[in-house]
């Protein structure tokens, strides 16, 4: 993460943007292979961690514009979660990581929402099926209609602010470049006739794995 002030400048100029309204950012949540605790490797949301800066799982942000209130929803790690995956600080104290003083627990989202009466809701359109059907719940939208009802300003305005890179995230993008290059590098260089692709593969993936990040897209030869 980088440092609370980011997440708040972030937040800030995101409101000056929009103006109006609540601005709603859904976390991704575990994805199942083929039972419900076997789950691919967890991928947040780019935009919820633009803004809200934590990487992991059951979370949403909300931004009230209209009240300069910036709250997260979610829960803490129960008995049997702790016993699975370790203990993990309450959301409290995480949210302040990224700035954020107000938390309240997940299924107060909906109570949050309902009393919003007439102010606009501002999402970005969903790719995942299940962030689909979640939005369509909250909101009363149709599942057809979500993403024909997500906020155009709320998609220009994040545009507009994640076009532009400032010298942290430029010294990221730098770091990534250095990992795609030792990987592409490695790839020419073990790469000779008859090998199998599964093996440069295994070895070019490896080194993202190696260097604490995931990739970002299937490696392709």
């Amino acid at each position: 993460m980088f440092s609370a002030q980011t997440y708040i400048s972030r937040r800030n100029e995101l409101k000056k943007l929009v103006k109006t309204g609540i601005i709603l950012f859904p976390g991704n949540n575990d994805s199942p292979m083929n039972y419900g605790d076997n789950t691919y490797k967890f991928r947040q949301d780019s935009s919820f961690l633009y803004y809200f800066g934590l990487d992991s799982q059951g979370l949403a942000g909300v931004i009230d514009v209209d009240n300069d209130k910036d709250t997260l929803f979610g829960n803490d790690r129960e008995v049997d979660d702790v016993v699975w995956m370790g203990p993990e600080p309450p959301l409290s104290e995480r949210a302040l990581l990224a700035g954020v003083k107000s938390t309240e627990p997940f299924d107060k989202l909906e109570d949050f929402i309902t009393s919003a009466e007439n102010r606009e809701i501002h999402f970005l359109p969903p790719y995942r099926g299940e962030t689909t059907i979640f939005l369509s719940d909250l909101l009363k939208i149709p599942h057809g209609k979500v993403k024909e009802s997500a906020s155009q300003k709320l998609i220009k305005s994040v545009i507009i602010q994640r076009s532009i890179k400032t010298d942290e995230e430029l010294s990221q993008i730098e770091d990534a470049l250095e990992i795609s290059y030792l990987m592409n590098v490695t790839a020419m260089k073990m790469t000779e006739p008859e090998m199998i692709e599964r093996d440069v593969s295994g070895v070019v993936e490896g080194i993202a794995l190696a260097k604490g990040n995931g990739i970002s897209f299937p490696v392709i030869f």
